[in-house]
């Protein structure tokens, strides 16, 4: 008995450690942070503003003189292993605690929603002006609303997709840019820096991922699958070679409930995920050769 009660329990810790969760909370100070303001002013353009302690999105006049800015951020994700599913991304701003300089949030001329880009390429905090500016995707962008106070801050913003997006394509993901989603003045979303002296207004970012077990590591030697798109739009088609035809497959979420499930009917078989929200699952492959990938939904 005390054989069974042991390897149950030994059972149930492999499971908690293969699907643990590692939390990982990012708030770097002047020294450890990255970040600089962009400003498209004619003579501002080719100025570098790498180390002041404000963040913000504008679009504005300047001794009535008319110019955007916008800002970039990058946080250090080296340690999140390539592999991991990043099961949350809260990005966190803060407002602008005075009212000197450019001020706080403003709708004077109309809302300043902004976007949230992924950046695409590579940039120097400490070289990087308007003019070099690195270059972002619309892909899995996030919409931050119309702010409804001028000190409103912005706390856990969902960034999960694209946070995934920084992992899984690293060579292209240098961070996020903030620019209003209408660059005609006058309007402003302001928040601070790294560089501010207040360490609790420093953009913070806090994220949880898993190593799935099997989840890019494919187990069995026998079973060849592929699949595409990936991420995808309403279907997918899974290959696999002739002799697994009729192996079954499930589409889980990221505790592992399963979603979709059937059976492969052909060598190349499509599966329809028209009904799962945006997001991040699991799909699973074959019984005692199974194997496991990570699927994006767009």
């Amino acid at each position: 008995m005390k054989r069974v009660v042991a390897l149950l329990l030994f059972t149930v810790c492999c499971y908690v450690l293969t699907n643990a969760q590692t939390t990982l909370i990012l708030q770097p100070d002047a020294t450890a942070g990255k970040d600089a303001l962009l400003h498209g002013l004619a003579s501002e353009v080719n100025n570098n503003y790498g180390s002041i302690p404000d963040f913000y999105a504008a679009a504005w006049t300047f001794g009535g003189v008319p110019g955007v800015i916008r800002s970039i951020v990058e946080f250090d994700l080296t340690s999140v292993p390539a592999n991991a599913i990043i099961t949350s991304a809260k990005l966190s701003l803060f407002a602008r605690d005075n009212t000197s300089g450019i001020g706080q949030h403003s709708t004077l001329s109309g809302p300043n929603d902004c976007w949230l880009e992924r950046i695409t390429s590579a940039w120097d905090e400490s070289t990087v002006t308007w003019n070099t500016q690195p270059s972002t995707t619309t892909q899995n962008r996030v919409t931050l609303p119309a702010s409804t106070s001028p000190t409103e801050n912005y706390t856990d913003i969902d960034v999960t997709a694209l946070v995934q997006d920084m992992t899984d394509k690293p060579t292209e993901s240098f961070g996020f840019m903030l620019k209003l989603s209408d660059e005609n003045y006058y309007r402003k979303l302001v928040f601070c820096s790294s560089d501010n002296t207040n360490p609790d207004l420093r953009p913070k970012l806090e994220l949880a991922y898993s190593i799935a077990s099997g989840v890019n590591e494919p187990k069995g030697a026998d079973l060849n699958v592929t699949f595409y798109p990936n991420p995808a739009g309403d279907l997918i088609t899974v290959k696999v070679n002739a002799v697994f035809i009729g192996t079954p497959y499930s589409i889980n979420d990221l505790l592992e409930r399963p979603l979709l499930t059937g059976k492969l009917t052909l060598e190349r078989s499509e599966i329809n995920i028209k009904e799962l929200p945006r997001g991040i699952y699991i799909l699973r492959v074959g019984e005692r050769n199974q194997k496991s990938y990570k699927l994006m939904k767009k």
